[in-house]
């Protein structure tokens, strides 16, 4: 079971009451990750959602070229960011590959408990959905940016 006091914090429980926060800690559990381990894998099906706990997270793409494919990391997720979430909201294959850059500590919740969380309490799932969509805003300003940064040079 994980402490509320680790959740409290998290941008993506913004808004949410303690009562909310003990229903989402009820559903959910702690993974742990050594270094190198990996989370989830590009092209892979899932929708589970992960808050990074303690460590730190490298999401990589792969990106072909030449005669083998590489990876190349597109970002770094910190304690207190989650993982996980544009394939929770639009059910597609993972974006990216997520792998523990160094040991670390998740909560983890599973998108089946998170929609019956989100169906049974409106509230909850307002501020959820609204956060995550401005970690979504974030993300995609940031890919903007880079874009925009990188088409300079060619």
């Amino acid at each position: 079971m994980i402490d509320l006091s680790e959740l409290q914090d998290v941008s993506l429980f913004e808004g949410l009451v303690l009562s909310q926060l003990r229903s989402i800690a009820n559903e959910g559990e702690v993974l742990d990750l050594e270094r190198g381990d990996i989370l989830f894998e590009e092209d892979n099906p899932g929708r589970d959602l992960y808050i990074l706990l303690e460590g730190k997270i490298r999401i990589e793409v792969a990106v072909p070229g030449g005669r083998s494919e590489r990876q190349e990391q597109i970002q770094e997720i910190q304690p207190g960011e989650v993982l996980g979430e544009f394939s929770y909201v639009d059910e597609a294959p993972r974006s990216a590959t997520a792998r523990a850059e160094r040991n670390s500590r998740l909560f983890f919740i599973a998108a089946t408990n998170l929609d019956k969380l989100i169906e049974g309490n409106p509230e909850l799932g307002y501020h959820i959905m609204h956060n995550i969509a401005k970690t979504l805003c974030t993300r995609i300003r940031n890919a903007n940016l880079a874009l925009r940064n990188a088409l300079i040079w060619i």
